[in-house]
């Protein structure tokens, strides 16, 4: 990441955002097409499963790959 604080944080998350809404309609879309008559909803969430799995993927190699304060562990998580 090129730049630091609350303006380039804002930048580095707005950027993405801003196509979100369309690739969110087009997947919905695109499923609806393509699901088979009474399976709609089975696609659906299978759908949003597979964006909360990619989510938290992401989210796990971010803090993998990130130096520093992830391997903390907080001191309430030491205590038995």
């Amino acid at each position: 990441m090129t730049g630091s604080g609350p303006i380039a944080a804002t930048a580095f998350t707005a950027l993405p955002g801003l196509f979100l809404t369309a690739l969110i309609t087009s997947a919905f879309l695109t499923v609806d097409g393509l699901a088979p008559a009474g399976t709609t909803v089975e696609a659906y969430a299978w759908l949003i499963a597979s964006i909360g799995t990619g989510q938290a993927a992401g989210t796990a190699l971010a803090g993998a790959v990130r130096p520093g304060r992830h391997r903390r562990v907080p001191g309430h998580a030491t205590r038995p």
